[in-house]
């Protein structure tokens, strides 16, 4: 592939399509579907009676008479509301819920405002964070984020990708329904991060394949490396990064129920740090199995994990990492 043009299957990986979120509620497609028509034939100057006939008296009476629009186009609507979708070119929607029934929404993709950011709320999940199911018909979302890794930068940034959506105690800061389905499109696993066995999130896979690939263009390698070094510096700004006596740096990868899933995650945590160009490198890695019970179900078994050390890694090190990140995320939300 000649340099400067872009692999459609690696940059599927930077994307969520309005698509992609219809398929989570039960009968979504359907609904978005009728929904739609009914208001293409409202356009049309359809009359009532006709209307009644192709739609269903019931739909048109609850979607027209009582307001009610169902919740996947509520979905949808809120997520072009905060940013995540865009309108489409010569969009003539008067508004988010317009544009979602006239089928003027676009992508989410990396060249979208929220895209880096949203990169770093999934570091901050992968390590802090957990993805959960309500339970209820259409299995909504929640993002639960430990606030003990929290301070009012990290809050502002969350409340930005998440367009204000967000509860916050002295526990936990809760992400809203429809941005948590954002990050499981994009490829964030469901559960606690203690069990997940996806390797990495989706995104750095992703920004990992295309930094490998000859063919890559220089802008979307250069995309790729922020992806990288961002994520990374997020990961040092939430996880704890010990000393040991003899000044010697390490963390703990998250862990996984499967020992091929950590040693995996190992070799590409790896391959990041290589990629980000940040000043320090893996000394070596220690794997370990720590005994583990579920606090849901309390079965119990291994939990695989491993503690990577680091050369050259200091406090100063990691003061300017930490200083870096703050400089990045004021430049997304404040612009």
């Amino acid at each position: 592939m000649p340099d400067g043009i872009e692999s459609e299957n690696l940059l599927d990986g930077f994307r969520v399509r309005p698509d992609d979120i219809v398929t989570y509620y039960k009968r979504g497609a359907e609904f978005v579907d009728a929904y739609r028509q009914l208001y293409s034939l409202l356009d049309e100057g359809q009359t009532r009676a006709s209307i009644n006939k192709i739609v269903g008296k019931g739909r048109a009476r609850i979607w027209l008479d009582d307001g009610t629009v169902p919740p996947v186009v509520k979905a949808l609507t809120r997520l072009h509301e905060i940013g995540f979708f865009g309108s489409a070119e010569g969009a003539v929607g008067e508004n988010s819920l317009d544009r979602v029934r006239k089928d003027e929404v676009t992508p989410f993709d990396h060249e979208n405002e929220r895209f880096l950011p949203l990169n770093l709320l999934d570091s901050m999940r992968f390590s802090r964070g957990s993805l959960y199911s309500a339970g209820n018909v259409n299995g909504s979302r929640r993002l639960r984020l430990e606030s003990e890794c929290m301070d009012d930068l990290l809050i502002r940034l969350v409340d930005y990708v998440a367009g204000g959506d967000i509860k916050v105690n002295e526990k936990i800061v809760a992400v809203d329904s429809y941005v948590s389905r954002i990050l499981e499109a994009a490829g964030s696993p469901l559960g606690s991060r203690t069990i997940t066995d996806v390797v990495l999130p989706r995104q750095v896979v992703t920004a990992s394949n295309i930094l490998e690939d000859p063919s890559s263009s220089d802008e979307l390698k250069d995309l790729s490396r922020h992806v990288v070094r961002d994520w990374l510096l997020m990961f040092f700004y939430v996880e704890k990064c010990r000393c040991t006596s003899s000044r010697k740096y390490h963390s703990v990868l998250t862990g996984s129920r499967d020992p091929d899933i950590a040693s995996k995650r190992f070799d590409l945590f790896k391959k990041l740090v290589e990629y980000s160009e940040l000043p320090f490198g893996i000394g070596y890695n220690q794997p370990v199995a720590t005994p583990y019970t579920h606090p849901a179900s309390g079965e119990k078994y291994n939990l695989y994990s491993t503690i990577v050390h680091f050369d050259e890694m200091s406090e100063f090190l990691l003061g300017r990492m930490r200083d870096e990140l703050r400089g990045r995320i004021l430049g997304m939300i404040d612009g």
